[in-house]
Formats: C-alpha cells, sequence, structure tokens
C-alpha cells in the first residue's frame, strides 16, 4: 500500500499493484501535510497544517484512528518531524544542535520517523 496527504484534509491508501484507491482516511480539518507509515506497516501517522494542528495515527488493518494528538509544536520542531519524514535527516546522523528539538518531540510520534532502513544500536 502507499498512503497520501492531500489538501482535501484526507489521506489516502492506495493499492500499490493496481493504483486502485483502497480507502480515505477522514478526520483532520486542514490540509495534510505529512504521511508516514510505521516500521511494521501497521499504522500510518498523518500531520495537518496550521488550523488543525494535529497529528494522527491510524490503525492500517482496522482502517480508523487510533490516537490524535494535539500539537503546539514549535517551528523546530515541526521542520525537524518534515525533515525526518522525508528521510532528509536521520535519527542515527542528525547533527548535535537537532538532538534537543528531537527530545523535545512527543514519544507516541517517534517511531514513525525512524526508516525501516536505518540501523538500530543494540543495548545491553
Amino acid at each position: 500500500s502507499v498512503v497520501t496527504g492531500s489538501a482535501d484534509n484526507t489521506a489516502r491508501i492506495w493499492d500499490l499493484e493496481s493504483g486502485e484507491l483502497r480507502y480515505t482516511l477522514r478526520g483532520h480539518t486542514d490540509s495534510i501535510w505529512a504521511v508516514a507509515i510505521s516500521p511494521d506497516n501497521q499504522s500510518v501517522v498523518t500531520g495537518s497544517g496550521v488550523f488543525d494542528k494535529t497529528a494522527r495515527i491510524w490503525d492500517l488493518k482496522a482502517l480508523k484512528q487510533v490516537e490524535q494528538i494535539m500539537s503546539r509544536l514549535s517551528l523546530e520542531q515541526a521542520q525537524l518531524i518534515i525533515m525526518l519524514m522525508k528521510n532528509k535527516v536521520t535519527v542515527a546522523t542528525m547533527p548535535e544542535h537537532l538532538r534537543g528539538i528531537y527530545d523535545s518531540i512527543p514519544d507516541v510520534i517517534k517511531p514513525f520517523l525512524i526508516p525501516i532502513h536505518e540501523e538500530h544500536e543494540e543495548v545491553g
């Protein structure tokens, strides 16, 4: 599946093979600026614009919203989230001056910001 965000306040789930629309996710009240699929492909997070100011987490199997995060993110947090979602920077390679901003992002969003191909250090 592929998930897209739109200026019509919806996110759409498309079948990758056929190109057909599978489902439309509704709930935002402003354009969707960013989408990210979880590494396990079980959920997606959508982020909306200036008027909505929310991130929403959707269960891809149940096709329903499971969490809404009202956001009062700073401009720096929002820019870093977009950079991470677009793989312009990774958690493992981000410069030190961005670490404090990353640490202040709500924990529920962080799993969506780590790309599948990023290597994780083992702890212990």
